[in-house]
């Protein structure tokens, strides 16, 4: 009996999206890099959603530091889902927080899509 009660409360907090490593949109917070190295990104919260904006980029890219590339992102309870701005197009971008120093960032746009892992600089 007791066994059942503890397996149903279990999976009642799995299913709000409480997950084991207790992230919640303020994981997001800080400076990203990506798994290429070339990029630095700082995430934080503005007035009603998160924004993104390069602090650093290693390539000779049209972005420069300053530059938002990460707009409008809300927090559903899993992931982010907002903008992603790019030299001369935007596209729909969903971040999911793997673990507390992880993410992975993907960007889709006319039916195709990308995935970046980001590390966290310490």
């Amino acid at each position: 009996m007791y066994g059942k009660i503890i397996l149903c409360g279990f999976v009642a907090v799995w299913l709000t999206g409480i997950n084991a490593y207790g992230q919640t949109e303020e994981t997001l917070r800080g400076i990203w890099v990506n798994e290429a190295g070339t990029r630095k990104v700082e995430f934080r919260q503005a007035v009603n959603a998160w924004t993104g904006q390069l602090i650093w980029a290693k390539d000779n890219s049209r972005l420069r530091p300053g530059d938002t590339l990460f707009e409008n992102l809300s927090w559903d309870g899993r992931s982010f889902n907002g903008k992603l701005i790019a030299p001369r197009t935007t596209a729909p971008c969903s971040i999911v927080i793997i673990s507390q120093d992880k993410i992975e960032i993907t960007g889709s746009k006319g039916g195709m899509s990308k995935s970046v892992l980001w590390t966290r600089v310490k």
